[in-house]
């Protein structure tokens, strides 16, 4: 599966802001949680897309509209 991370962060509830951001403007946003080494990291991804086209397609409206330039992810 394609995700775009738009972002990683250390606090939960600047995730969860950051995906109340977006909502608006795009739809399957989610928080997904990360521990590793005892540290927990709230990742903020768009997805599951179906091809890479479509993802980097969502990745140029997402940087026209002002957020950063999301991460390709495949899970």
């Amino acid at each position: 599966q394609i995700y775009l991370q738009l972002s990683a962060l250390a606090n939960k509830n600047a995730a969860y802001h950051l995906s109340s951001q977006l909502k608006p403007h795009f739809k399957r946003v989610l928080v997904t949680k990360d521990v590793r080494h005892a540290k927990t990291i709230y990742k903020v991804q768009i997805g599951p897309f179906t091809t890479t086209k479509e993802a980097r397609y969502l990745a140029k409206q997402i940087s026209h509209k002002g957020f950063k330039e999301p991460v390709l992810i495949h899970a």
